[in-house]
């Protein structure tokens, strides 16, 4: 992954496309599912983030999952949860495997931020 590049495009009505350059099919993939985990609804993640903020008056909690590949170590979820700070917020790490964080997940799917749009993440994969 050397030479690997990321691009992100904004279509004229607001859809987001990710382009992937210098990578394998199969590194490919894996990015692929990562994003499809992180704005999709929330399953059954190891780990979870819990994004609090306001919309006009009104409190909002937003849930995204930490992928399963680096939710698969809790070094790798602290990372992604650090990394996430800096690019996209404040937000708190919650291992989902605890008899208190099964309400967190009930909550997660029934409130998350895709079940609220009711979205799809389309995957597709072009190789020039």
């Amino acid at each position: 992954l050397e030479y690997a590049a990321v691009e992100i495009h904004t279509s004229v009505d607001g859809r987001k496309g990710v382009v992937l350059t210098g990578v394998s099919r199969a590194a490919e993939r894996q990015v692929m599912q990562a994003i499809a985990e992180i704005l999709g609804p929330v399953r059954n993640p190891r780990y979870l983030l819990v994004r609090r903020s306001w919309l006009g008056l009104r409190r909002r909690i937003d849930y995204h999952a930490v992928p399963a590949a680096l939710g698969a170590r809790k070094e790798f979820a602290e990372r992604f949860a650090e990394l996430w700070l800096e690019r996209i917020g404040c937000s708190d790490l919650v291992f989902a495997r605890t008899a208190e964080s099964r309400l967190l997940i009930l909550q997660a799917r029934a409130s998350s931020f895709a079940a609220g749009f009711q979205r799809n993440v389309d995957r597709r994969s072009v190789w020039l």
